[in-house]
């Protein structure tokens, strides 16, 4: 076999192993416009089209690295350059077949943003299958390399009609630009190019963060003006989830495989809010830092200290990631009082052995019992964080209360590893709504002025627990509900009017920080209350198009 074919060859494989993780990919789109907009392209509904563009891309694309090969006439420059497309490719199928989704930038910051003890739970998870999987991809893949590279001897590439070559690569690269949107010229070569962008991607999000954390200035805040009288004391709670998605919700699916035991006749329900992200890490940056000015900006702990709240930050997550620190590690750090029932536990060696949140409710009491005049308490929950089996205390049996539990879960998957997935979830989220009616009882025995938001991090999809791509919808779809005592009734009429009104509009949780202020009766002129409030009645609602992107933490 020539030179010419093995390079070819060469460069070929990586793209024919990942043609097999394209499945569910789109089909090809010929629109300049956005593809994820239906009403903005014209979409060819056939499977071969997508493949036939896939295998012509793919095809041309080693084409003119063989031309680039010959052009060199060099061995190292094959070696260096197919190495980085193994790696990419590698990477690119071997997250498929770990987690069964494609590789988003989001996964980065999982990867980035986790601890050793949630690294060696996931590695536990793995199965004999995964594993054997993960062996003989990791050997095909060198084993290809290694025996095509040492079968390529360089004088074999030299070429003779190298314009014929070198024009035959411009018309692929021009039929290209004319297929494809101006900004995505490559975007059919998925498996090669989604590795470096979601790394890339990821470092930029992440130095963004840092930038910004750097910047937190609570003089921004200067001037904040509540709408509640001085004399009236005050009491808010937020609560805040873990991976509860609506779509296996006590309190939202119509067919839940569990009711809630919270009465949703004292709960004014959001049925359309979506994560900004699929991550903690990002959804909550997004949703409680506000950043109105370039080089400053303000997190939602100081916003209220600066109101004359006393802060309180309670959490059942770490403290930090084992690759440092994290926006919610940076929000306790601002509160006035913090406490992490986790931290100085010994016992805690992976997320297996983490409390149940029920133990967030003796210092959530104290922090009632605190005698401040005006305060806030953040909960941050674990929920139902993987692995879900743990998230719920061994003895909990909600099927007696649930005869039909069972039949909910087997209408929801046919395969019994993902009903016991779907099995575990749906508890974890029936136990958390038990320890949320224990905080409201709580809340609604201290009496006066007083009022609890609970809503989720992000989604989870229990059939795919790994998954961080957006666009499963379940991973960005979150509960979200708010209650009032009779004092926060009676003197916000028009905002619990307003909150009823909006139950169905479409809200992404990026703009939290401005309902959470108009929740509170807080007014300054950087708050954009009017607009992106929640229980605004001249909300701008978000549009489908924006609930499919991520936005950037700018």
């Amino acid at each position: 076999m020539s030179a010419k074919i093995n390079t070819f060859l060469l460069y070929l494989f990586p793209f024919a192993v990942s043609a097999f993780t394209l499945f569910d990919r789109p089909f090809f789109y010929f629109s300049a416009q956005d593809p994820r907009n239906t009403a903005m392209y014209y979409e060819i509904d056939i499977t071969a089209v997508f493949y036939i563009c896939y295998a012509y891309f793919a095809a041309m694309f080693c084409y003119v690295l063989m031309y680039l090969s010959a052009l060199f006439n060099s061995k190292k420059f094959i070696a260096v350059v197919s190495a980085l497309i193994y790696t990419a490719s590698y990477i690119y199928v071997l997250h498929f077949l770990l987690t069964g989704f494609h590789i988003h930038y989001n996964s980065v910051f999982a990867l980035f943003d986790t601890n050793v003890s949630e690294a060696k739970e996931f590695l536990q998870t793995l199965k004999a299958s995964d594993i054997a999987k993960a062996v003989i991809l990791t050997l095909a893949y060198a084993g290809v390399w290694g025996g095509l590279i040492n079968r390529i001897d360089k004088d074999g590439l030299k070429i003779k009609h190298r314009k014929k070559l070198a024009a035959a690569a411009f018309v692929f690269c021009l039929i290209g630009a004319a297929l494809l949107e101006k900004h995505s010229f490559f975007s059919n070569l998925e498996p090669v190019l989604s590795p470096v962008q979601a790394f890339v991607a990821y470092r930029r999000e992440e130095q963004n963060i840092a930038r910004i954390i750097d910047k937190i200035d609570p003089s921004l805040m200067d001037g904040i003006k509540s709408g509640v009288a001085k004399n009236i004391n005050e009491t808010y709670v937020v609560v805040i989830g873990e991976s509860a998605s609506r779509d296996l919700h006590p309190l939202y699916a119509e067919d839940a495989v569990a009711s809630s035991p919270l009465n949703k006749k004292n709960l004014i329900l959001f049925n359309k809010i979506y994560a900004s992200a699929p991550i903690t890490m990002l959804s909550l940056f997004q949703a409680l830092f506000i950043n109105p000015e370039k080089n400053k900006t303000v997190d939602f702990v100081d916003l209220a200290k600066k109101a004359g709240f006393k802060t309180f930050w309670i959490s059942n997550q770490f403290r930090a990631s084992s690759f440092g620190d994290n926006p919610t590690a940076v929000l306790s750090r601002r509160a006035d009082e913090a406490s992490f029932i986790n931290h100085s536990n010994p016992d805690i060696k992976n997320y297996a052995d983490m409390p149940l949140d029920e133990n967030l409710l003796p210092p959530f009491q104290d922090a009632l019992n605190d005698p401040a005049a005006k305060k806030i308490i953040f909960l941050h929950l674990f929920g139902s964080h993987a692995p879900y089996e743990n998230r719920y205390p061994e003895n909990m049996n909600i099927e007696n209360k649930n005869p039909d539990f069972e039949k909910g879960v087997q209408k929801r998957t046919s395969l019994e590893k993902q009903r016991k997935e779907v099995r575990a979830y749906a508890k974890s989220m029936y136990y958390t709504d038990t320890v949320l009616k224990q905080i409201i009882e709580k809340l609604n025995d201290k009496g006066g002025y007083s009022s609890l938001i609970y809503f989720s991090d992000h989604g989870a999809n229990p059939k795919a627990a790994m998954n961080r791509n957006p666009d499963d919808k379940s991973i960005l779809e979150v509960p979200f509900f708010l209650w009032a005592s009779s004092d926060y009734k009676n003197l916000n009429k028009e905002k619990i009017k307003n909150a009823e009104n909006a139950r169905n509009k479409l809200y992404r949780m990026d703009r939290l920080k401005f309902t959470l202020a108009d929740w509170m009766n807080l007014s300054h002129p950087l708050l954009s209350i009017e607009t992106d409030s929640l229980f605004s009645p001249k909300l701008i609602e978000t549009t489908e198009q924006e609930i499919k992107q991520t936005p950037s933490v700018l």
